[in-house]
């Protein structure tokens, strides 16, 4: 699954595990058993991963049914890591190699005093954040905008961010579009 993906991924581009490990300062065996299916990478590492690979980190995930651009409910792909305080659901087609969207749509549940991610992430899409229930901030490199239920912002591309739910009780969620992206095929 993930390791398979990261596997052919890092191989359509000609890079060696030995490559990939400087790229992404881990050790070629931790990213091994990442490949053989052995590890469970954080969700920072599939980050640092997908960024050496200039690549979505959606694009490491499988689609269960990759040729249906119906996506129901319960078909959809989750995306939670363990020990996070995070999970996505993928609410878009997937790629594959007949079909390459143009954006991608998530919904996303921040627990409360979680985080998307320990330091900045940054990506070459767009971000449209939609917030549905609770509040959060999402803090820049610039200053912090706080959402609450119905706001919307605009990350721009290559800007340094990260989301964080300050609340004691209430999950934050909402939808996130990014777009364009990036797909290896």
């Amino acid at each position: 699954m993930l390791g398979e993906r990261l596997r052919d991924i890092r191989k359509s581009k000609n890079l060696t595990l030995q490559n990939l490990a400087k790229k992404v300062d881990l050790s070629i065996g931790y990213l091994s058993q990442i490949e053989r299916g052995h590890l469970n990478p954080t969700i920072d590492t599939l980050r640092k991963i997908s960024d050496a690979l200039d690549i979505s980190p959606y694009m490491l995930l499988e689609a269960k049914n990759s040729k249906n651009l119906h996506i129901k409910k319960d078909n959809r792909v989750v995306v939670k890591f363990p020990k996070s305080t995070i999970y996505y659901e993928v609410l878009s087609p997937l790629p594959s190699k007949d079909f390459s969207p143009s954006a991608l749509i998530t919904k996303f549940d921040i627990e409360p005093h979680g985080y998307d991610s320990e330091g900045f992430i940054e990506h070459s899409s767009e971000e449209i954040v939609v917030m549905l229930e609770g509040e959060m901030d999402i803090i820049t490199e610039s200053g912090s905008t706080h959402l609450e239920a119905g706001d919307a912002l605009l990350i721009p591309k290559n800007c340094h961010h990260r989301s964080v739910n300050n609340s004691d009780d209430v999950h934050a969620k909402g939808i996130c579009v990014l777009c364009p992206l990036k797909w290896p095929f």
